[in-house]
């Protein structure tokens, strides 16, 4: 009986250590790939909502969104968009990034909402990215706006 506790005993701190190590290691984890997103979508959705074109987008996309998303539909929004006028500055970008193991190996993704102010009024940025070999990669995007209401 005593022998079984201590192996039981041992098994335990084993798993408790394991444990610990994974929980460490995702917390460092996290915030590396919270601050690499986060500068990603403050670097790039200026630069989106500065030019208002698909091109533009086309060079942060994802093979999927390219894939799903089409041209029009894009020259479409950004149409709408450019009745809010000149871009003058995007506030600091909210949200996080995900880490996930499942059968098919990591996946890595990250939410963030942008609040972008324009000279005739603002709009709500949601994008979605996606980690693929240390680079980040738009998956989708959304624009919130009243002009779309008009």
């Amino acid at each position: 009986m005593k022998k079984a506790l201590m192996v039981f005993g041992v098994v335990f701190l084993v798993l408790i250590t394991v444990g610990a190590i994974f929980l460490g290691y995702s917390i460092w984890n996290g915030a590396r790939l919270d601050n690499s997103s986060r500068a990603y979508v403050d670097d790039v959705v200026p630069k989106i909502l500065s030019a208002m074109s698909k091109d533009e987008i086309m060079k942060y996309a994802s093979p999927e969104f390219q894939l799903f998303v089409s041209g029009n539909q894009l020259e479409l929004t950004f149409h709408k968009l450019k009745g809010l006028g000149e871009l003058i500055k995007c506030e600091k970008p909210t949200g996080q990034s995900l880490m996930k193991v499942t059968n098919k190996g990591e996946e890595i993704t990250a939410d963030y909402k942008v609040t972008a102010k324009f000279k005739n009024g603002n709009a709500d940025v949601y994008i979605k990215l996606g980690q693929s070999n240390e680079h980040w990669q738009i998956l989708a995007i959304r624009f919130e706006s009243p002009i779309f209401l008009k």
